[in-house]
């Protein structure tokens, strides 16, 4: 995970299975991932004079237990904060109840799953997979042709195996809409990621839990 604050002196951040690393302009800023906890300090926006599209970032501390490591400070997206908590070991405090901003994508993300929550769940016989997306997120959804007839309409049957999660299989979906008409999307279709047969929503089914055999 990855990503270059607006500001200077923020630069880029990197973070991996075992270290959190701020690289800036002169510096670099390193903590060990078992030794660390993270503080949300503030939020701050910016707005793209190109684009006049406003930009939310948040700013976190990260401190050690170490003492030779200095306590420093991160800035990234706030679109890419669950991408940043799925790679930390620790989790990241919320005590000042900062409040993100919640994009149009984001509330399509949660009226996607509302939709989907109603096609029934599929029974995945298999071991499931990692998304092959995010690669961290287990692939949780299943696409089949459930909103008609297989020989009836513009969706065909998807027959790839679950390879993908909820999450990224929306983000492919709104990419694929008119994005002037946001709503739209609901009713709209797009093609399987792999197979490129077209889907709907009413095509979309989670996987059922594992049944436990203890």
């Amino acid at each position: 995970t990855q990503s270059t604050g607006h500001g200077r002196g923020w630069g880029k951040v990197v973070v991996t299975d075992t270290w959190v690393v701020r690289c800036g302009l002169y510096t670099v800023s390193a903590a060990y991932q078992p030794d660390i906890h993270l503080l949300i300090e503030s939020t701050s926006e910016y707005t793209d004079p190109a684009t006049q599209q406003t930009v939310q970032y948040v700013n976190i501390k990260v401190s050690s237990i170490n003492e030779a490591c200095h306590d420093f400070s991160i800035r990234l997206n706030s679109l890419d904060f669950d991408d940043l908590k799925a790679k930390l070991t620790a989790p990241v405090l919320n005590v000042r109840n900062v409040v993100f901003h919640q994009t149009l994508s984001d509330k399509f993300e949660l009226a996607f799953r509302e939709e989907v929550s109603q096609n029934g769940v599929y029974q995945n016989p298999r071991i499931g997979d990692e998304c092959i997306g995010c690669l961290y997120a287990p692939a949780d959804i299943k696409l089949s042709k459930k909103c008609a007839e297989l020989s009836e309409g513009d969706c065909r049957n998807c027959l790839c195996r679950p390879m993908w999660c909820l999450k990224c299989l929306v983000k492919w979906f709104v990419n694929r809409q008119e994005q002037s008409r946001p709503e739209s999307w609901l009713g709209g279709t797009a093609p399987c990621p792999t197979c490129r047969s077209v889907f709907c929503i009413r095509d979309v089914q989670m996987i059922a839990a594992p049944i436990s055999t203890d």
